[in-house]
């Protein structure tokens, strides 16, 4: 078996031996990138391009050679002549084989400034591991790496016409910090190579580890045989205290001693335990229906962020609702009504999804969301957007309440829940025959994917069903929201 190591085969190691040696031994066992993941990779892949755009007449390497054989002798023939800026500029030393996002060449000062480009905004310990294995190789092939530059993307940019990448980038100068990782870094070359060498897994334990700093490729192997209802689903504890139970052997939540844990946590362990597993606190349920008033309005909007603001008035990763659900019931007797609006991709959303909502939520209305910071946030900035709009907006956003927190606090909590708090988990506890097992898009990852599909889908058919099941999913939020609130006012034995 080959010791060689890419850059990111070492970032591996760095994290986890055995994700390391399982990624070159047994690469059939990692699963298949989810379109979700496959789609920020491709956001990656943009603003790496966007930053290639800041110098003129560089040489990519991986466009003009196909091979690493060919893109490691370009890579010197240029660099040897010094004159060009290189993008993917590759570099082999001791079996460590770096692709540099941009090379640029110092003039007369000589040597090389290096410049790494992440989709992130702001700087992450796990970025600066990633460029110190970059300059050791670098440095130790004889290249002269004279300053290090990382860019991220500055969250404060906002769009105005075309995207001008001077501005759109944070640029920070971390060479003192590169070159301060570089101790020990031959000492752990030489320590994966031998990690890659054995002819058996290493035996690491499951740990912190399998989560930073990004989630393990592995974690379908490593994580297969907990038990059900494992200790790890304990809601709203850190991973470490969790971590230290299982040492103990304390593997499943109804095992966790409940002294000294807070209110929630200690109502799921009990659920566990108990027969019936449904607790219900009356005068803390009673309190909050309270506060529910006609006309009920329960809102839900699904949104995008992307790192290259599609539209004038945007900033990186600002959130952008492309699809509104509302339920509105006027009177405890009369039937709710249903209102949406989705908007096609590739148009601003931002003024058709403010308008229907303005002229469509009653006055004074008791506006209900689940996890409702962000349909409250989206009311904000779609009225600061559009002064038109700003009144009945601001009173929404003003008037909504989070259905949540009954759950949340553990004013009513079900084993059935198994300690989580979407309301894809709460309804099927709570709403005999609802759930969202049925639909086909069924969580917001999956509704941004579709909703971005809809830009290259040519089937006019195809494209129907996709904004039918991003509707369906919308409307099933809203729509479950009103059975949880009859739910709850039946548990709580009174009615708003």
């Amino acid at each position: 078996m080959s010791t060689y190591l890419s850059k990111s085969l070492f970032m591996k190691g760095l994290q986890c031996e055995k994700a390391l040696w399982l990624t070159k031994h047994e690469p059939d066992l990692k699963p298949l990138p989810s379109s979700f993941q496959q789609a920020r990779f491709d956001e990656g892949h943009a603003v790496g391009n966007l930053a290639k755009t800041c110098f003129e007449n560089g040489i990519d390497i991986a466009q003009k050679a196909s091979t690493f054989t060919q893109r490691l002798s370009l890579t010197q023939t240029l660099l040897s002549a010094a004159r060009s800026t290189l993008f993917e500029a590759t570099v082999s030393y001791m079996g460590v084989l770096v692709m540099a996002d941009i090379l640029i060449p110092n003039g007369y000062s000589g040597g090389w400034t290096l410049i790494e480009v992440k989709s992130a905004t702001s700087e992450k310990a796990v970025f600066l591991d990633d460029i110190a294995v970059q300059y050791w190789v670098l440095t130790r092939s004889g290249i002269r790496i004279s300053k290090v530059e990382l860019w991220v993307v500055n969250s404060n940019y906002e769009r105005k016409g075309p995207i001008d990448p001077v501005v759109f980038f944070k640029r920070m100068d971390v060479t003192q910090s590169i070159r301060q990782r570089q101790k020990g870094l031959y000492e752990q070359v030489q320590h994966f190579r031998t990690v890659l060498k054995t002819k058996t897994r290493p035996e690491v334990a499951i740990g912190p580890q399998c989560f930073s700093p990004y989630d393990c490729d592995f974690m379908n192997v490593c994580w297969a045989n907990l038990p059900e209802n494992s200790v790890f689903e304990l809601a709203g504890l850190h991973r470490d205290k969790k971590f230290e139970w299982f040492e103990k052997g304390i593997t499943t939540v109804a095992e966790v001693p409940t002294q000294g844990l807070p209110l929630f946590q200690q109502i799921q362990i009990n659920a566990e335990n108990e027969d019936h597993g449904v607790r219900v606190n009356q005068p803390e349920l009673q309190q909050f229906l309270a506060q529910l008033h006609y006309p009920l309005a329960c809102i839900d909007f699904e949104g995008f962020q992307m790192a290259l603001p599609p539209f004038d008035g945007l900033k990186p990763y600002q959130q952008v609702p492309f699809l509104v659900s509302m339920h509105i019931q006027h009177s405890p007797d009369e039937a709710p009504v249903h209102i949406e609006k989705m908007v096609s991709f590739g148009e601003d959303p931002r003024y058709l999804i403010a308008e229907v909502v303005a002229k469509n939520i009653p006055k004074n209305a008791c506006v209900v969301a689940y996890s409702a910071a962000y349909e409250k946030s989206v009311l904000h900035q779609l009225a600061q957007l559009f002064p038109q709009f700003s009144e009945p907006l601001l009173q929404a956003a003003q008037s909504v309440i989070d259905l949540m927190t009954p759950f949340q606090k553990g004013f009513v909590y079900s084993k059935k829940m198994r300690g989580k708090l979407s309301i894809k988990s709460v309804v099927p506890a709570f709403v005999e025959g609802l759930s969202y097992a049925d639909l086909v898009i069924a969580d917001g990852e999956m509704a941004v994917l579709a909703y971005s599909q809809l830009a290259t889908e040519a089937n006019e058919a195809q494209k129907k069903e996709l904004e039918r099941q991003l509707r369906d999913y919308c409307t099933r939020d809203t729509y479950a929201m009103m059975q949880l609130i009859q739910a709850l006012q039946k548990l709580g034995v009174q009615q708003p």
